[in-house]
């Protein structure tokens, strides 16, 4: 997955490449990060049905997945966001678990030039394939 964003981005390894750092936190302290006030929710249902709405537009994200991320595009403010399918997954397994919808917040963010979304933006839902 490295090497696809890196080329994506039009970079070769050694060249100022970003680098990847993982992070362990625990269950709780990830939970609450979540809940803090971002720039838009975000649903996961149990069966895997992901959505998301602007805050400050009042009106449902559109969401769209390509070979590498999952993204979120506000089409009134003209904004974007994105998460790696791990972390839907992720989120989707709590959900499961708990038997009810997960929800938490993010933030819109500026990605450089070369990381660009996907062309098309059709649904305001998506349906992740559970493991």
């Amino acid at each position: 997955m490295i090497k696809s964003i890196l080329q994506k981005l039009g970079l070769r390894k050694g060249e100022d490449t970003p680098e990847v750092v993982s992070i362990e936190v625990s269950e709780e302290v990830l939970r609450q990060k979540m809940a803090e006030p971002k720039d838009f929710y975000v649903r996961i249902a149990p069966n895997g049905e992901l959505s998301a709405f602007c805050k400050a537009c009042d009106t449902d994200i559109h969401i769209a997945r390509d070979e590498m991320l999952v993204w979120f595009h506000c089409k009134s403010c003209n904004r974007y966001s994105f998460n790696p399918p791990g972390n839907v997954i992720r989120d989707a397994t709590f959900a499961r678990l708990e038997a009810k919808p997960f929800e938490y917040e993010a933030y819109f963010i500026d990605f450089p030039p070369q990381l660009q979304p996907p062309s098309a933006f059709d649904s305001i839902i998506l349906t992740i394939d559970l493991p």
